[in-house]
């Protein structure tokens, strides 16, 4: 788990279900979709598929390539159906994805292993709330069976439920000298 203790959050998403644990407040959030959120978490509005797609390198679910640019330097830019522009770079072995574009999110990335990306950062461009998201995936495997219990939740009885509505992540940087319990 997280080196410094418990981690911030713990967000399972199921089609239709979503819970958000939040073990050092020891709080549960359970009535919001996962697109909601992770908009609340990342300031990304995205929905599942999508932030799957991002972090698997594909940029967007089911995209269709449309046409494709070489340019020197063994970079090549390729048309997604929906908008989506893949930009990749021929390596030693195989071609690495190291960015891709989809609607107002710019998305870098880098440290590949075995062609899969390590590591993203998720730009939203030309928005009135700008996000910056650094994404490191660790201990990934590929193709492998996952017991169903995995995404189970067990939530511990001293945990609290708080409303969708009422939750809001704060930053331990944020100013809490103007916070009242009618502005949280």
């Amino acid at each position: 788990m997280a080196p410094f203790g418990a981690p911030a959050f713990i967000l399972i998403a199921n089609p239709g279900d979503a819970i958000l644990l939040l073990p050092r407040e020891q709080q549960v959030v359970r009535d919001a979709s996962a697109s909601d959120l992770f908009y609340s978490l990342s300031g990304l509005s995205l929905e599942p598929d999508d932030v799957q797609a991002l972090l698997t390198g594909c940029v967007m679910q089911n995209g269709v390539s449309l046409s494709a640019r070489t340019y020197g330097n063994g970079w090549i830019a390729i048309e997604l159906s929906g908008g989506a522009t893949v930009y990749s770079r021929r390596s030693e072995m195989t071609p690495e994805i190291s960015m891709g574009t989809v609607g107002n999110l710019v998305v870098e990335y880098s440290e590949h292993v075995r062609g899969l990306p390590r590591k993203l950062r998720i730009q939203s461009v030309g928005t009135t709330m700008p996000t910056d998201l650094m994404i490191e995936l660790t201990q990934v495997n590929v193709n492998t069976a996952i017991n169903p219990e995995a995404f189970e939740v067990s939530v511990p009885s001293t945990f609290t439920s708080v409303a969708f509505e009422d939750f809001r992540l704060q930053s331990p940087t944020e100013d809490q000298s103007d916070a009242t319990d009618d502005g949280r």
